[in-house]
């Protein structure tokens, strides 16, 4: 949805730089001022009175936005045209999100306690969480109509004891099956003054209701279990390892991925069970409690969250064995305990500078008002992220001294401890690297040229094989016989391999269907059917080959020929194991050496029984020889 403009009701014209924003849905309830990022309130009155909602600052403030802002833009009477809008038509902001039920107006109070101990020991307030700290237990609550709003102004509905004043909207998106649950919060605490923040939390209520939400309810339904199905295998695996088990810090992923998803489907059941509990309808004017469901659907992603980087950190768990793909995990691992040393050293240092800063600019600089919002605000500061206007406004001395000396501290020397203890850790792994991990990708990529160079040789002896074929029939006569399919085969030796025949005779009678002698039409069509599905195979298989050639050299032209890095074992780290596609290879090779070395022995066989029948020719020539006569076995060159 576009922007909006607000327009004057006396003059007609729009106020200057004005304009309500539809997206994100927080911002159905503001006016954003183009001049900067100023939060604006436009009164219905031609007097432009803007009520920034982030800088109100008095209880006059906060009702100047309800009596000016909310009844006036959420709840018009009238149309842009100046038409009267009907009951139902006033529920919807900007003419799209529907307001469901009443708008709840309540305030948390303090509570009065008569205790005999000194005040100054007694903390008279209650608590509950906000902005600024815990607020109380005592919530007094109303449906608000617009006709009220003066009515508790004049009645001094808010007081002294008011801590707190919420004001809570639902607000419905029919076209997208969205709830937005708008909560508005001026935070009174007893240092004096409102404190304004908004929140909002938009979700699906109704999951299932389309034809593709049901495939995605049949989806979660096999997700869930399958998620059964691995918590059955991990509790068989712990059965049968004992305490080897949790050796292993993969399995305390595995599990903390299990917990987390189990959660996720108990916090959605959670809320089902709370809508069903609803009885409302279109029309309704009573208050719905949606926050409830808001906030389980939030936390709902907010452990989905943590789950989306515990599951892609898994993707380590099986990269671990490919070189150089788990340097990360062995660099870490080799260096841990220097690692820890510096946290130690760094969380010190880091420590020493926030007391620093609270000290120094804490009592009128809002980032340092406690401790840990000095060590908040140092931590953006190392992020670049900072107000050093701020903190020399409020201390000109020390806020020079404290920001350089912060700089240089964990800059110029923290910031290169850690790199240095990094890079010496990862030379060291690097250095025990082994020949075979330091050319895997080369010879990974030699393999798939020559795989490669294979397909394109097979598919161009297919398509040979084809004109061939073709071209086999000399006589014209509409048929193949044998003789002619020796003649076109006779200069395509792998023609009988393609076609897994041994020759000119076994190929006419694997396509001879009708056992004529002869290939008519349509059994040479079989023919070139199966070369063509041939050299599909053969197309597809080179695009995956080609995939995999790139991808190697995308390895080898960020990391080198070298290939895994090797470290200490244990925990989170394994020791390498070669790839398939290696053992693969070197079974290849196996056979290859086991079918040469047969060949040798029947050669060698072969030459001891000539040799044998030899032997036995010539004693059996030298027996019937007449006596006195030499052998009639030829003599040796310079033989007597």
């Amino acid at each position: 949805m576009g922007a909006c403009k607000v327009g004057c009701k006396k003059t007609g014209t729009t106020p200057a730089g004005c304009s309500i924003t539809a997206a994100p849905l927080q911002d159905l309830f503001i006016v954003q001022h183009p001049t900067g990022n100023r939060t604006v309130l436009v009164k219905r009155s031609c007097t432009l009175l803007y009520y920034d909602f982030d800088e109100i600052s008095d209880v006059s403030g906060m009702w100047g936005y309800l009596e000016y802002h909310m009844a006036g833009l959420l709840f018009p009477n009238e149309n842009y045209d100046g038409s009267l809008l009907d009951a139902i038509a006033r529920l919807y902001i900007l003419g799209n999100s529907r307001v469901m039920g009443a708008m709840r107006l309540r305030q948390v109070r303090s509570v009065d306690v008569n205790c005999p101990t000194p005040s100054w020991l007694q903390d008279v307030y209650g608590t509950s969480v906000m902005q600024l700290g815990v607020q109380g237990p005592g919530i007094h609550e109303l449906l608000l109509p617009a006709a009220q709003i003066e009515k508790l102004k004049s009645n001094g509905w808010v007081d002294g004891k008011t801590r707190a004043v919420v004001l809570d909207t639902n607000l419905l998106d029919a076209n997208f099956n969205l709830f937005t649950t708008m909560r508005n919060i001026w935070e009174m605490p007893t240092i004096g003054g409102v404190f304004p923040y908004q929140k909002s939390r938009t979700f699906k209520l109704y999951r299932y209701v389309t034809g593709a939400d049901m495939i995605i309810a049949i989806l979660e339904i096999i997700f869930f279990a399958m998620i059964v199905w691995y918590t059955v295998e991990e509790l068989i695996e712990i059965r049968k390892s004992g305490w080897e088990y949790w050796g292993d810090g993969w399995n305390y992923l595995d599990w903390a991925n299990l917990i987390i998803l189990y959660a996720v489907y108990g916090l959605r059941f959670g809320a089902f069970l709370i809508i069903e509990k609803f009885d409302y309808n279109s029309t309704s004017t009573n208050y719905i409690d949606f926050p409830p469901i808001a906030l389980l659907a939030t936390q709902e992603l907010n452990i989905s969250a943590i789950n989306f980087f515990l599951i892609y950190f898994k993707i380590f768990k099986y990269l671990r064995f490919m070189p150089r793909m788990d340097s990360i995990l062995v660099t870490v691992h080799a260096c841990s305990f220097d690692l820890l040393l510096f946290v130690i050293m760094a969380s010190i240092v880091l420590f020493g500078f926030g007391a620093a800063f609270y000290v120094s600019f804490g009592a009128d600089v809002y980032e340092y008002r406690t401790l840990s919002a000095a060590h908040s605000t140092l931590a953006l500061i190392l992020l670049g992220d900072f107000d050093y206007a701020a903190i020399y406004d409020s201390n000109k001395v020390m806020a020079p001294l404290l920001f350089y000396l912060l700089q240089v501290v964990m800059f110029f020397i923290l910031l290169n401890m850690f790199l240095a203890i990094i890079c010496d850790a990862y030379a060291d792994v690097k250095g025990n690297q082994s020949e075979e991990d330091l050319n895997f990708y080369s010879n990974l990529k030699d393999q798939l040229l020559d795989k490669i160079s294979n397909l394109v040789t097979r598919k161009r002896a297919i398509k040979d094989l084809t004109e061939d074929i073709l071209a086999s029939d000399r006589n014209v006569d509409g048929l193949i016989d044998e003789d002619e399919l020796k003649e076109v085969l006779k200069d395509n030796p792998k023609a009988y391999e393609i076609l897994n025949s041994r020759g000119a005779k076994d190929l006419l009678a694997k396509y001879d269907v009708n056992q004529d002698g002869v290939l008519d039409k349509a059994e040479m069509s079989a023919i070139l059917r199966e070369l063509a599905e041939k050299e599909a195979e053969i197309e597809t298989e080179m695009k995956i080959a080609e995939t995999d050639e790139a991808e190697a050299e995308a390895h080898i032209a960020s990391h080198g020929v070298g290939g895994a890095v090797r470290g200490g074992g244990g925990g989170m780290v394994a020791a390498h194991v070669d790839l398939k596609p290696v053992e693969d290879r070197i079974d290849k090779v196996e056979g290859q050496v086991k079918e040469l070395s047969r060949n040798m022995a029947k050669k060698l066989s072969l030459m001891i029984d000539l040799m044998m029948s030899l032997s036995d020719q010539i004693s059996a020539t030298s027996a019937t020889a007449p006596a006195g006569r030499g052998s009639s076995m030829p003599m040796l060159p310079g033989g007597k």
